[in-house]
């Protein structure tokens, strides 16, 4: 993905000459090696924020205009703290051929499955290329109606991942597991949200 983004932010260069990023790092010591040794042919100025500098991570966010990501927990992340973004996943072709066959969803974002709309784009397998992601990123950068669309999604994917204290009552009850366990966590909260939308 590294050399996708590089290329896709050359392409964004050309319209925003003062473009810089900031690259959050994975907790991960041959992840922090290998983005030092992308870093100086890195096609605009960069800041690397390291994995676990959670204040510094979301300062960082709050400073951004929009974010590209990777499909996963990022989507989820930069939902809650409100920063637009684009979503990006490649993968192996037969992983892919895959997913295209298994999936049974229209969306890979936890953002979009949950609200079951395509509020923040996503540029999956061959459509991720620079020459997509380039303009979806300029659309968000100049387009003040869509960004705001992603941060009012995020207030209600904030809702549906913050269920109320009977629903997790309700859930407890149900599921032996976190009888055992204690009060439950927000993984635990969320992956029963997912898994009660999932059960809809």
């Amino acid at each position: 993905m590294v050399s996708i983004f590089s290329e896709t932010l050359k392409r964004l260069r050309e319209s925003f000459p003062n473009l810089e990023t900031v690259i959050h790092v994975a907790p991960n010591q041959h992840v922090e090696n290998y983005i030092k040794q992308v870093l100086p042919h890195w096609p605009v100025p960069a800041v690397l924020v390291p994995g676990g500098s959670l204040h510094v991570k979301y300062d960082a966010y709050s400073a951004s205009r929009v974010a590209l990501c990777t499909s996963g927990t990022a989507a989820v992340e930069l939902q809650l703290a409100q920063l637009p973004c684009v979503v990006a996943y490649r993968a192996h072709f037969l992983t892919e051929c895959l997913i295209r066959y298994k999936a049974k969803i229209p969306y890979i974002s936890l953002p979009n499955i949950l609200l079951n709309s395509p509020v923040i784009p996503e540029a999956l397998f061959g459509n991720c290329k620079p020459s997509r992601l380039a303009p979806l990123l300029m659309e968000l950068i100049q387009n003040d109606g869509l960004r705001n669309e992603q941060i009012v999604a995020a207030g209600k994917v904030i809702n549906i991942l913050s269920p109320s204290k009977s629903s997790i009552g309700d859930w407890a009850q149900r599921d032996l597991r976190w009888k055992f366990s204690g009060d439950p966590t927000p993984s635990m909260i969320a992956a029963s949200t997912i898994l009660h939308y999932v059960k809809r």
